[in-house]
């Protein structure tokens, strides 16, 4: 009986731990479909930590993105602008903060509502969260550390207005792609 459990607790980590694997280079190879838009290189890589999220859950979607900046911050130049521990210092590493965290938190707001409206206000809520997080991040790197005299205004538009109708189309796409797939994932 507990070797029973024992193997298939070891079963079930190796799967959840195979999908981290795949996030984190869903994740990185997002980060090279990029657009860029002024001082935020606008990129999928939300599209594909927000799945991490909703499909893995919230501790194995947060530990899919803590991964990915992990081995970007060890110097593997998978972030939208390279890599290595000086990436920290770029206006948009406070984004991949809020990934984290974000991913985190749909995780969690889904963890037992799996209907497409809750997977819908959770993305939303992720998005929410990266936001919080990333935006005050790019104001005191730009104006503080990097010395830059940039409005306010103008910052919230390039780090938050331009990209958030694009951000709102990925939380449905994820969350429809997600509710199409539950079934056969879970």
């Amino acid at each position: 009986m507990w070797q029973e459990k024992t193997d298939q607790k070891n079963r079930l980590d190796i799967k959840n731990m195979t999908m981290v694997g795949v996030f984190v280079v869903l994740i990185a190879v997002g980060a090279f479909i990029k657009f860029p838009i002024w001082f935020i290189p606008f990129s999928l890589q939300f599209i594909f930590t927000n799945l991490a999220g909703l499909i893995l859950g919230k501790k194995y979607g947060a530990l899919a993105v803590i991964i990915y900046a992990i081995v970007g911050l060890l110097g593997v130049p998978i972030f939208t602008a390279g890599g290595g521990i000086g990436y920290v210092f770029q206006p948009s590493f406070g984004y991949i903060i809020g990934m984290a965290v974000g991913a985190f938190v749909v995780g969690h707001y889904t963890e037992n509502r799996r209907d497409l409206k809750s997977m819908i206000i959770g993305s939303l809520l992720n998005m929410i969260v990266i936001y919080a997080i990333g935006l005050p991040y790019l104001v005191l790197i730009i104006n503080v550390y990097l010395s830059k005299a940039v409005a306010l205004k103008t910052l919230v538009v390039s780090g938050f207005l331009i990209t958030l109708p694009g951000d709102i189309v990925k939380c449905y796409i994820s969350a429809i792609f997600t509710k199409k797939i539950d079934k056969h994932i879970r």
